[in-house]
């Protein structure tokens, strides 16, 4: 169906949430809202934009797509429903694109257990005129959590990756089995022929990060030591497979819990960058990365929820900042790839630390950086063209 949004106009201000502020005329932003919408997630390519998100609709609740057209306006289907799945603030569907080959996916429950739920992939092969029955991804049928994916076109087809809760189901206690961080890959007819497991003890509710550098597929995550440290894994495709996972950068957080915190990758011309979340100083701060360098703190004002991209020679960071008042926004931190201390910051909008906003995502769609965020009303998407540099 086609849904036209109304836009509305708004202006954002600068703020200084990192190091340095440069001053300099605060970016135009329209905006639109999706009634009642939750977990939006936003892809671009060559093609143009995508946007997925689930909605509740009676008692069903409905995977939507929405087609991002040159105007703007997002032409929208139901491709897949139930009264059975699995809806978390944290954990949720994601949506890629590989020529006319489109993935997603959504979360249904396995058995009574509150956490026993499996990924099912959802598919077309015509760029969206039709979809394909929906298959469960996970080859495990024992229960357990399943979830925190995320997935990258890659060559023809398309890796994805997830953590793993099948050796948890029947352990207790100081002696549970941990969550594990899998990926497969899901060739061009749509099949899944590979499903293998990087880490068997990983961080049970950090989301998986992936992306492409330099044509090379890159996976990071929140690893789990036995002594409780979670810090920051990365690990690169070697031909048919990821190799033995590394640590990003030792931050040595001990933390007797999940911080709900993954990393978010990219590439920033040529090379591995990566933000991340930690509170290894006691203090909660944004990092960022990028591979030979050491880190830069971008914010000690942060509850984390990262989004990254690339566009032209400037990096792109979004997150939730924590306010003086105790109120929260969505802020984007934007800095010359070269020169990280030298970030500005555009406030996007009011928000909350609580589940219902959610976390922030970006895409540059049709030479405009879009940004979806959540509150317990629905979406509301913001976009710009002079927030580009």
């Amino acid at each position: 169906m086609l849904r036209t949004l109304v836009a509305i106009s708004v202006i954002l201000l600068c703020a200084c949430d990192g190091l340095h502020s440069e001053k300099n005329t605060p970016p135009t932003f329209s905006s639109f809202h999706i009634d009642q919408g939750t977990t939006p997630s936003l892809f671009s390519d060559e093609q143009g934009g995508l946007i997925s998100f689930q909605q509740l609709n009676h008692q069903n609740t409905e995977l939507v797509v929405g087609h991002i057209d040159n105007t703007g306006e997002i032409h929208q289907q139901v491709v897949a429903s139930g009264d059975d799945w699995f809806v978390n603030w944290a954990d949720f569907p994601s949506i890629s694109r590989n020529g006319d080959h489109i993935v997603t996916w959504f979360l249904r429950k396995h058995d009574e257990g509150t956490y026993s739920y499996d990924i099912w992939l959802v598919q077309s092969f015509d760029n969206g005129e039709t979809w394909q029955p929906p298959q469960q991804l996970n080859n495990d049928n024992g229960g357990g959590e399943h979830g925190f994916a995320d997935i990258i076109p890659f060559e023809d087809a398309f890796l994805i990756s997830w953590l793993d809760g099948r050796n948890t189901v029947g352990h207790h206690g100081a002696h549970s089995g941990a969550m594990m961080v899998n990926w497969a890959l899901i060739h061009s007819d749509g099949s899944v022929r590979t499903n293998e497991t990087l880490d068997t003890r990983s961080c049970d509710c950090c989301h998986t990060a992936l992306s492409e550098v330099s044509g090379v597929p890159v996976l990071a995550y929140r690893d789990r030591t036995v002594d409780e440290i979670r810090d920051i894994a990365v690990s690169h495709w070697q031909g048919v497979g990821f190799e033995e996972p590394t640590l990003w950068h030792q931050d040595n957080w001990q933390i007797n819990g999940c911080p709900v915190n993954g990393p978010s990758v990219w590439e920033s011309q040529g090379k591995l960058a990566m933000a991340w979340f930690t509170q290894a100083t006691g203090v909660s701060e944004l990092r960022y990365k990028v591979v030979g360098a050491e880190p830069t703190t971008l914010s000690q004002t942060t509850l984390g929820r990262i989004d990254s991209l690339q566009h032209d020679d400037y990096s792109y960071i979004s997150h939730l900042h924590r306010q003086p008042t105790g109120r929260s926004s969505v802020n984007i931190i934007r800095f010359n790839s070269t020169t990280p201390a030298e970030s500005d910051t555009l406030q996007v909008a009011d928000s909350s630390a609580s589940r219902s906003s959610g976390i922030p995502k970006m895409a540059v769609i049709n030479r405009q950086l879009w940004i979806a965020t959540t509150n317990d009303r629905g979406i509301t998407l913001y976009r710009s063209s002079d927030a580009l540099r």
